[in-house]
């Protein structure tokens, strides 16, 4: 399938979502079994399998299989059916990846991979569903929960309702939130993200689960998004870097390639958080 013709498929997907999310849930017929790609007798480049990847999953891995109809990924999809995977209960608490429903911090890298998709192949239908995923995500969640407890649960699709996930099962807190996507839907959700983050990094313990790497990435990043600085966003930077470093030398001989890997990012941080005052 030519690159034109499978956008024009996907764009066409997403006007029959729509049209499905105003149709009864018991008039809906079973999503039929869609074959899987078929290797042709030519190469292909890594582009083209990643936007291969994500046409597949904003037309058939969507949310359809509760009461409600929404524009979120969801995590598991058997790629036989198209349907939600469904695991016994002992499988899916040994498998760490299964999750049946929506993990949207667990999502963060896909989000901004599928901006850059939308970019370089001027198809804006990934990102259009990036922008319904998050407006789907936090209008059934709620926009009153913390980063944290976003990290600590996730979508139920089948139920229809937001569920606790095992801590093994919870993505690494180590990558910032793919802030400008949200920033786009909603600018007064993530700031208020953010700054909560911020506060509750800052009266953290230096051993406590999640460092305040991330506050201090998101704190610059907010800085530089809204082009203002003031004595009070200094001052938290502050006690971010100082909070940083005491984790930093709580994790010591714990690990020292991730001790490394956070003195190199703490680093960077720094040097980031500085160009804000020169």
């Amino acid at each position: 399938m030519s690159n034109l013709s499978r956008r024009k498929f996907v764009t066409g997907s997403m006007m029959s979502l729509v049209a499905t999310m105003a149709t009864p849930v018991s008039a809906q017929q079973p999503a039929a079994p869609v074959p899987l790609p078929v290797a042709e007798n030519k190469p292909s480049n890594y582009f083209d399998c990643v936007e291969s990847h994500f046409d597949r999953l904003i037309h058939y891995s969507l949310d359809r299989f509760g009461s409600t109809r929404s524009g979120m990924w969801m995590s598991s999809i058997d790629i036989q059916t198209n349907e939600l995977l469904r695991l016994s209960k002992r499988a899916s608490a040994i498998d760490q990846r299964y999750i049946s429903g929506a993990y949207w911090y667990a999502d963060q890298p896909m989000l901004v991979a599928a901006d850059a998709v939308a970019t370089r192949s001027a198809c804006k239908c990934y990102a259009d569903s990036v922008d319904e995923y998050l407006r789907s995500y936090f209008h059934f969640v709620g926009k009153n929960r913390s980063l944290r407890e976003h990290w600590q649960t996730y979508w139920d699709a089948s139920c229809d309702v937001i569920c606790d996930l095992p801590d093994q099962k919870r993505a690494n807190r180590s990558h910032t939130p793919a802030w400008e996507a949200l920033w786009r839907c909603d600018r007064d959700l993530t700031q208020q993200l953010i700054c909560a983050e911020v506060e509750e990094s800052i009266g953290e313990s230096a051993n406590s689960h999640a460092g305040p790497v991330v506050a201090l990435d998101s704190l610059i990043w907010l800085m530089n998004r809204s082009d203002k600085t003031n004595a009070d966003d200094r001052r938290k930077i502050e006690l971010l870097a100082e909070s940083a470093r005491k984790r930093q030398s709580s994790v010591g001989d714990f690990s020292l390639i991730r001790s490394s890997r956070q003195a190199c990012r703490f680093a960077s941080l720094c040097l980031r958080a500085a160009k804000q005052y020169e």
